[in-house]
């Protein structure tokens, strides 16, 4: 039997008490660094995922422009009061939900590089005041798609083709109205493939394919000029009453190149139809120059001088007979006037 004095027990009892705040002080303090160490695994394990997910998160950039329907050039016939303008367009698209914007550029060559900014927005349009010169002038389009939304390239682009247009109407002022000199007139002999024959008087130009009556004449005074004609006879009755331009050039007293009027992309143009002509002269006059590009195929000829041998090489001799036929004289071939 255990007797415990009040004296014994209350020593105890201290001890006790000293026991378990001291073991209560080492919790804590374990429980404080345990803790402290799940702060300090938890943030790294934070650093190491943010490290990991910048290094592989994917990259949005914005999408190149897709075109639809490229710009088309076409003729553009200034004269006319209604044709002020011209436009151009394009029609492109993207698949994301960044914005279009177009820069337009024109060139003096068929090409998308190197031209010069001027104008932008879709569809731009072209003020004839700004082309006073004839011929074929180049176009293109840079379009650019920003997506502010991408974190990557925030903007992408795509260039269109060129396009063509072909300018005319600008009055060739190099030449200017005048009589048409006595050199001029006469029948002159073109002695290709398919010999033809010209026949030019005060009045009347006659091609053989088509006549009209001499309604102008404009001259550069250095042997090249303009002839004016409104058609009489022509493959097509419709162009009868209508205005055609013949230009030529290098005349001599017996050498000429002479030139019809034609341009494939003049829509006045239809040779299956056998049209050509302007409905006015001073449209036929400011629309059919040299450098609209309607004249590129001479045929060089030479005056018709009866019974005189007018043409002469080492290779054969041709004669103007005095009953009006054009011999080559190696084959005997007779082409009559």
């Amino acid at each position: 039997m255990i007797l415990f004095t009040r004296s014994l027990l209350q020593k105890n009892l201290r001890c006790l008490h000293r026991g378990f705040t001291e073991s209560n002080a080492r919790f804590e303090k374990h429980a404080f660094c345990f803790s402290l160490l799940a702060l300090v695994m938890l943030a790294g394990a934070m650093f190491i995922s943010c490290d990991f997910d910048s290094g592989n998160a994917i990259e949005i950039n914005a999408k190149q422009p897709s075109i639809s329907v490229q710009p088309v050039g076409s003729f553009w016939n200034v004269f006319p009061e209604e044709n002020n303008t011209f436009n151009l367009s394009v029609t492109a698209n993207i698949t994301d939900a960044g914005n279009l914007t177009y820069q337009w550029f024109s060139n003096t060559s068929n090409s998308a590089t190197g031209g010069v900014a001027i104008g932008t927005g879709n569809p731009l349009s072209l003020n004839k005041n700004n082309y006073k010169t004839n011929g074929s002038k180049y176009f293109y389009v840079i379009i650019k798609n920003t997506n502010n939304n991408a974190n990557g390239d925030k903007t992408a682009t795509t260039t269109s083709t060129v396009a063509e247009v072909t300018v005319a109407g600008n009055p060739d002022t190099a030449y200017t109205t005048s009589a048409m000199p006595e050199n001029l007139k006469g029948t002159w002999i073109y002695e290709g493939d398919y010999p033809e024959t010209y026949i030019i008087d005060e009045t009347t130009f006659d091609s053989g394919y088509y006549k009209g009556t001499i309604a102008g004449h404009r001259s550069n005074n250095n042997g090249d000029g303009y002839i004016t004609i409104e058609y009489t006879e022509a493959n097509n009755p419709a162009s009868i009453g209508q205005f055609y331009v013949i230009h030529y050039k290098g005349l001599t007293t017996s050498k000429i190149s002479l030139s019809g009027a034609y341009l494939g992309a003049d829509p006045d143009f239809d040779w299956t139809e056998g049209t050509s002509g302007k409905a006015t002269q001073a449209e036929a006059e400011a629309v059919m120059t040299v450098s609209a590009g309607y004249f590129g195929m001479y045929s060089e000829c030479n005056l018709y001088v009866p019974d005189e041998e007018i043409f002469a090489n080492t290779a054969e001799t041709k004669y103007i007979d005095s009953d009006g036929s054009f011999i080559l004289n190696d084959d005997e071939e007779l082409y009559s006037l």
